[in-house]
């Protein structure tokens, strides 16, 4: 699900839940680099997973925080995933977040969704062979 991020690079994973790496951003004219980390909590009983990410960006002035839900939900033959979610900016780069901020938003829970519809077509069952 971490790779689902847009303009996410992840590190290895070193099997401690916590997924590192960097996130690319564009606020307006600037693209901006955070470095930082995200944890993802499974609930398989509910179908729902958060996520919780931080991270720094490269000039050190500016921080991000950014959260997310993803529930999983049956209607009819299909599952449905909500997605939700929330993104913050301080500092210097806070300004270029808050004139387009919730353009920035939508666009990156449109392509982190888009990304996980993606996930889950490749990984579903193929359909049962007409006879």
């Amino acid at each position: 699900m971490a790779g689902c991020i847009p303009g996410a690079e992840l590190a290895p994973d070193q099997g401690d839940g916590t997924w590192r790496g960097t996130v690319k951003v564009r606020f307006g004219p600037t693209i901006a680099t955070f470095k930082g980390e995200a944890a993802l909590d499974y609930d398989h009983a509910a179908h729902r997973c958060t996520i919780e990410g931080r991270g720094i960006d490269g000039r050190g002035a500016s921080r991000a925080l950014a959260s997310g839900l993803v529930e999983a939900r049956a209607e009819g033959a299909e599952t449905l995933l909500d997605v939700t979610g929330r993104f913050t900016v301080t500092g210097p780069l806070e300004t270029f977040a808050n004139a387009g901020g919730v353009h920035v938003a939508r666009a990156l829970l449109a392509e982190f969704s888009g990304n996980m519809a993606r996930l889950v077509a490749e990984r579903a069952p193929p359909p049962p062979a007409l006879a």
